[in-house]
């Protein structure tokens, strides 16, 4: 909402990550999830998405875009704490001055923010992400998790998911080659009250990196970049229905 209105005063009509609208513009997905258990300790998954359809622009192009997530977990259930350890990799295409590349999440965000701060939106982007879990009780987990972003194109928009509602302000860098976002670390505590209710505090900490401390703030149009370390503490109550 915020982001295509202030789009739209600027004369650009709607930004080209944002989801197709104009004249009831609809792109269309087609996705392929596998899901792969190679050893009774080790679960593999791998997912990939097609996009297609009119663009929802102007120009009225066609959408040309695709997302890839592979990933793995593994697991000691039967040992002391129960250990875990899990990395993924997620790209989503981007098309720099090439709007029609970049990929349009519709339904993002059931598995994970992939980042409880920066949780970017998932188009023109690298995720490289590692982290480990321990179960020191019978209802009490600690979580530690680490990403790594990088942007697709260098001359193209990254920026946190707006349909999330809160985090760190869109940052682009048009023509100036530089891709790294940064990294984000997540510390989360979670305690499941029963099998359908969970409370967690998260505390999340954003390390900028070049794309972040160079350029200027999209939603603002102000020059200067980000330096500091971003902080959030937050608690979290999990109802299943």
């Amino acid at each position: 909402g915020h982001i295509e209105n202030h789009a739209d005063l600027l004369g650009l009509g709607t930004i080209p990550w944002m989801p197709a609208t104009i004249a009831g513009a609809s792109s269309t997905i087609i996705g392929l999830r596998g899901d792969l258990n190679l050893t009774e300790s080790l679960q593999t998954w791998f997912e990939g998405a097609y996009q297609c359809g009119a663009d929802g622009r102007w120009a009225d192009e066609q959408i040309n875009a695709y997302l890839v997530n592979v990933g793995g977990k593994f697991s000691l259930q039967n040992r002391q704490w129960s250990p875990a350890v899990n990395a993924s990799y997620t790209h989503a295409s981007g098309g720099g001055r090439d709007e029609r590349g970049y990929f349009r999440p519709w339904m993002d965000y059931t598995d994970g923010y992939n980042g409880y701060l920066f949780h970017p939106l998932l188009s023109n982007i690298h995720i490289f992400n590692v982290g480990g879990s321990l179960k020191p009780a019978e209802n009490t987990s600690l979580a530690l998790q680490a990403y790594y972003y990088l942007k697709a194109d260098r001359d193209g928009f990254v920026l946190s998911n707006p349909n999330i509602g809160s985090g760190l302000t869109g940052i682009y860098s048009l023509g100036n080659d530089t891709r790294e976002v940064g990294w984000e670390i997540d510390a989360i505590l979670g305690y499941d009250y029963s099998k359908d209710v969970r409370c967690q505090l998260v505390y999340a900490a954003f390390l900028p990196d070049k794309a972040v401390r160079e350029q200027a703030s999209f939603l603002l149009l102000s020059q200067g970049g980000i330096d500091a370390v971003a902080h959030m503490v937050r608690g979290e109550i999990n109802v299943k229905f």
